[in-house]
């Protein structure tokens, strides 16, 4: 496989041009979770930490030759590529994106592990825009139903005064025609006219066998009830909750008045806590602020990824893999270098081939040798993990789109790497 291109304009570190590690920078550096949320919190994608550790996490950096080779560039991620990411049905998709993530952290990591010669520093890496994250904008902002206004009042009504008994809720207009007790004229609707009235209201007081009812009525602009609109309670005894609505409004309402009885002849007093909300428009008490809900990009893929996981579980259940078989193998491996790989592997394994009866080792079963190499599997040129050499042989799991592994071995030991081909 070869590098993904690097977006166009984009700046490279030191010029694109090979460094040097920093000072008290450790050549092997390993990443973890923490390290891949700080580099996407700098850039303002901490979303898109998850899916980034799923390939450079636990990775094995061999920071000096990170450094040695140019900074690899931004390649450009996209929404496509996460989705690719965990699409496992399609390894060749999936590898390909895992390559331009591995490749985009290594473009951010680079002047933080490399300088471009001594004393000089390469300035942090920037990144083009990113794609979106799981963040719902077009969510409710609130509960269902947006008023255009609202009144609310409390008022006591004693028994024994008329039946019919007026009281303004809300801000007083211009009054309607009308014959009403002291301060209680009925009100105008503000403009826009309103098309729905929802009406709570709470009765304090009210003894079992004390019956009151109300009613919230819609005016013309004479003060008379008009076929818009009316909220009639039905007979109310107790403490109690009522809520009722009125819609739609006709075009001859101008405003409306609050309508309270008595139906029996207890002496009392009783207070009604009467909250009026009124919509106007489309807007109703139950239609939402907007519909639910906008796609989220980032849930998507942990659903997908669930899915394919639980696809790969079942898979397995249902045909085990019992073992592998060799494959291509590559034979007297010395020195430094790395072999290209030929089969479609999930795993190699490394034999040591030279007498090591006498080399320094912890005796055991299998013996434990000192310093006999490291391995390292490799993607488009970049390191991936590496591992010490510990065993007369040696088997290491590698990912699917490692395409070469490398081997630094000490004189005296020379290896075969074969690959090992998963059979059914």
């Amino acid at each position: 496989m070869t590098s993904p291109p690097v977006v166009a304009g984009q700046a490279l570190a030191c010029n694109g041009q090979p460094g040097i590690l920093k000072p008290g920078v450790s050549p092997i550096i390993a990443t973890g979770g923490v390290a891949v949320e700080a580099v996407c919190a700098a850039v303002g994608f901490p979303e898109a930490a998850p899916l980034i550790t799923m390939v450079v996490g636990g990775v094995q950096w061999d920071a000096q030759q990170t450094c040695a080779s140019p900074d690899p560039g931004d390649p450009g991620l996209t929404q496509q590529d996460f989705f690719d990411l965990v699409d496992t049905s399609n390894v060749f998709k999936s590898g390909a994106a895992a390559l331009k993530i591995h490749q985009w952290f290594q473009h951010m990591v680079w002047p933080s592990w490399c300088d471009c010669s001594p004393g000089v520093s390469a300035p942090p890496s920037t990144t083009s825009p990113l794609p979106p994250t799981g963040i719902n904008t077009g969510l409710p902002a609130g509960p269902t139903g947006v008023t255009c206004w609202d009144s609310q009042a409390v008022f006591n009504i004693s028994a024994g005064q008329p039946q019919t008994y007026f009281n303004s809720l809300g801000p007083r207009t211009s009054p309607i025609p009308g014959t009403y007790p002291p301060n209680q004229q009925a009100q105008h609707y503000p403009s826009p006219l309103p098309t729905t009235v929802r009406a709570t209201v709470t009765s304090h007081g009210l003894q079992p066998f004390d019956t009151w009812s109300f009613d919230v009525q819609s005016l013309d602009a004479n003060g008379a009830p008009t076929l818009g609109g009316s909220i009639f309670s039905p007979s109310l005894s107790g403490d109690t909750t009522y809520t009722g609505t009125m819609s739609p409004l006709a075009g001859t309402d101008v405003g409306y008045r609050f309508f309270a009885q008595q139906l029996t002849t207890y002496p009392s007093t009783v207070t009604f806590d009467a909250h009026l909300e009124f919509f106007c428009g489309t807007n109703t008490p139950t239609t939402p602020v907007v519909p639910c809900c906008p796609p989220d990009p980032s849930l998507d893929i942990r659903l997908r990824r669930i899915e394919q996981l639980e696809q790969i579980i079942i898979n397995l259940l249902g045909t085990p893999l019992h073992h592998h078989t060799d494959g291509t193998r590559h034979a007297n491996l010395r020195g430094a270098g790395s072999i290209l790989l030929v089969d479609s592997v999930d795993a190699i394994r490394v034999e040591v081939t030279t007498d090591i009866t006498n080399w320094p080792h912890n005796p055991g079963d299998p013996n434990y040798y000192l310093s006999m190499g490291f391995i390292t599997s490799i993607a488009a040129g970049s390191p991936l993990k590496g591992w010490r050499l510990v065993y007369g042989a040696q088997t290491y799991p590698i990912v699917v789109y490692a395409d070469q592994i490398g081997f630094t071995l000490p004189d005296g030991i020379t290896i075969d790497i074969v690959e090992l081909i998963p059979v059914a």
